[in-house]
Parts: structure tokens; sequence; C-alpha cells
């Protein structure tokens, strides 16, 4: 826990990844989750699917990003499994219709 504790004090000065890219992101999945669980949602199956592939590519792309920066490390392999979790999540939705 100590080792991992470390490795994220100092990521900061190894990963470059805007955390405001990351807010926006939270906030749209978040948007995303009341939308379609509002009485007013409209969108058609294929759009939904088109948003929700769209920000799979987004989450891909950042913790793809994470991984390369922290590299060879306990928190590199955790964002290398969160990546191997959204292109699964992106084969899914693509498969969906």
């Amino acid at each position: 826990m100590l080792r991992m504790q470390l490795e994220i004090s100092s990521a900061d000065s190894r990963m470059d990844l805007d955390s405001e890219e990351l807010d926006r992101l939270t906030n749209e999945a978040e948007i995303l989750l009341e939308l379609f669980s509002s009485d007013g949602f409209t969108a058609t199956l294929n759009e939904a699917r088109q948003f929700m592939i769209a920000l799979e590519q987004q989450f891909i792309r950042v913790h793809a990003q994470a991984m390369a920066s922290l590299e060879g490390t306990e928190l590199g392999a955790v964002f290398e499994d969160l990546a191997r979790q959204d292109r699964a999540h992106l084969a899914s939705l693509s498969n969906l219709l």
C-alpha cells in the first residue's frame, strides 16, 4: 500500500494528463447517466450508443496516456487494466446494433 502511495505522489511529475480533461470526462459520464435515467430521454438506441462510444474512446485515450506515463509501476498496471476494460466496453457497444 505504501508503495502505491509513493507512486501516486510521484505520478504528478510524470503524468501529462490534464486534470480539466479528466474532470470533463467524468462530468460527461455523470450527465449521460442522469440523461438515460430521466423520463424525458428521447434519443434512439443508436444515438445513445454513438454518444457512449465517443465517451469510451476518450477514456481509452486518457487511460492509455496514464499507462504510458507510469509504465512499469503498480499504478501503471491499474491504468493498463482500465484501458483494457475500456476496449471491452467499446467492443460491446460496437456490437450492440
